[in-house]
């Protein structure tokens, strides 16, 4: 089917997303959607797929106007959307979430749902049980059932909103030899949302990048890179990089850490972490450095083994005291665990002063929020709600609200569906902590980005530590024989 937005315009208070943005999507092809975040990329496709309603323009599907006041209406014309973050129902199992919105719910048969799921999941490669619990599931492993969801529901026009956050390169790879077998077919086509431009590069047809709301600039494939980064950014973009950092003492350790969880759970990981040192966790989704960073901070509790911090034990501490004592945390889940989306900004400094947010609004915290968004370069205002800011922008957030004591920071994905141009301003900001004497632990799922900013990688595997890697003696080769097991990475092959 043939699909036009038409001089589609919105505003969220005063802050124009999407200013008289037209966009055509004929069948049979795949296009891309390009723009660093806060563009409008998202807000044009959640109008697209009935999340939310235009205040100007319009949406044509095969010549007829059309319009959507719910996801359902959308749906119904073979419109879906994979969001970036997942809309699931945590309490759910795989299954249940994958049975909501069709007729009759969840009292069909399920037997039924679970032949389907059970197909649908085994033939793009995504190993979810049905009756697993979404809550103990990973964003990506949850991505993945978003995916599921969506394929099975009769879906003519696909957007996906950074569909390859979290998934491995065979998922990946899985998921684009479905792509193009989809678009493929007359009637399909695919939109494409995303800040990665080599996924841009190996799937799309053409791409149109948005800019500060407005489109500017469309190309069909061969794509040229730096016209795009130019689209995006202007000339000003420069590409961040790993500088080198004096190291000192070491500021935190494990011993023989073993944590029950996730799909392999953690056994018996040492790792220390210096001062000035940036340290990087890479492995297969569910391989255990998620639980390292989780009992690190004190979110997850361990069964065996001993943490220190500046040589005192913290085995067992809670959070919020670790928290005091100096170390910060960004989740992978910003929407979820980092932010409370209806909190405003300032709200969310309140919270970090723990004041009550219905307590009468705090000079201090109102000046910290004003701080923030100068420092950070939010585009937002002290009274927007974190679910009016774009994913960079939230990062961000969540980076400013780390406290100014921390010393020791364990991010888990920090540029997870960011443009390269937040990234490089977050990796900025993490060289500017290094360099002032603290220490970072993160995990990423872009060898590229662990090769470029660790000084160390500590690869895991079916939930233990198996590889610590010197980046200056490491190589992308050496790093995909660790992730999946083979030892000679260790020696640097």
């Amino acid at each position: 089917m043939k699909v036009e937005l038409r001089n589609i315009t919105k505003y969220f208070g005063h802050v124009r997303a999407n200013n008289n943005i037209s966009l055509t999507i004929e069948p049979n092809r795949i296009y891309g959607l390009a723009g660093e975040n806060g563009a409008g990329k998202t807000t044009l496709m959640r109008i697209l797929a009935g999340y939310i309603r235009s205040d100007g323009g319009g949406i044509e599907i095969n010549n007829e106007t059309a319009v959507f006041s719910s996801p359902r209406d959308a749906t119904a014309r073979g419109i879906g959307m994979l969001h970036q973050d997942p809309m699931d129902v945590p309490v759910f199992s795989a299954l249940e979430n994958f049975m909501l919105g069709r007729s009759g719910g969840l009292k069909r048969d399920k037997a039924v749902f679970k032949r389907i799921f059970r197909k649908l999941a085994d033939d793009l490669g995504f190993f979810i049980h049905p009756d697993e619990s979404t809550a103990a599931m990973t964003p990506g492993a949850r991505q993945q059932l978003d995916i599921l969801r969506l394929l099975s529901s009769g879906t003519r026009l696909l957007i996906l909103d950074e569909p390859t956050t979290g998934l491995s390169e065979d998922q990946r790879s899985i998921l684009f030899r479905f792509l193009r077998k989809f678009a493929a077919n007359e009637e399909n086509s695919v939109i494409l949302v995303s800040h990665k431009i080599s996924d841009i590069q190996q799937l799309c047809d053409q791409v149109t990048v948005l800019r500060k709301g407005r489109v500017s600039g469309s190309s069909a494939a061969p794509f040229d890179n730096a016209r795009i980064l130019e689209l995006m950014f202007g000339p000003r973009f420069v590409q961040s990089k790993r500088l080198p950092t004096p190291k000192g003492e070491t500021v935190f350790s494990s011993a023989g850490l073993s944590v029950a969880g996730g799909r392999a759970g953690l056994h018996d990981c040492d790792l220390s972490v210096r001062r000035g040192e940036m340290i990087g966790l890479a492995g297969l989704e569910g391989s255990g450095q998620e639980l390292f960073l989780k009992a690190a901070v004190g979110l997850a509790r361990p069964l065996s083994g001993r943490l220190t911090l500046r040589g005192k034990d913290i085995t067992g501490t809670d959070y919020h005291i670790l928290r005091e004592k100096g170390l910060g945390y960004i989740p992978a889940d910003r929407q979820n665990d980092g932010l409370v989306p209806n909190l405003t900004i300032v709200d969310h400094f309140l919270v970090a002063e723990n004041a009550p947010v219905w307590r009468p609004r705090s000079p201090r915290a109102r000046l910290r929020a004003e701080k923030a968004i100068d420092n950070f370069q939010i585009k937002g205002g002290p009274n927007t709600a974190a679910r009016f800011l774009s994913g960079g922008n939230q990062q961000r957030l969540l980076l400013a609200l780390i406290p100014e004591t921390a010393r020791i920071l364990f991010l888990d994905k920090p540029t997870r569906g960011l443009d390269p141009e937040s990234a490089a301003l977050l990796w900025f900001r993490l060289q500017t902590f290094c360099d002032a004497g603290g220490a970072i632990v993160f995990s990423s799922s872009d060898l590229d980005e662990l090769l470029a900013m660790a000084d160390r990688i500590a690869v895991f595997f079916n939930g233990r530590l198996f590889a610590d890697l010197p980046v200056s003696e490491t190589t992308v080769k050496a790093l995909e024989n660790a992730i999946t097991g083979k030892r000679q990475a260790t020696m640097g092959a």
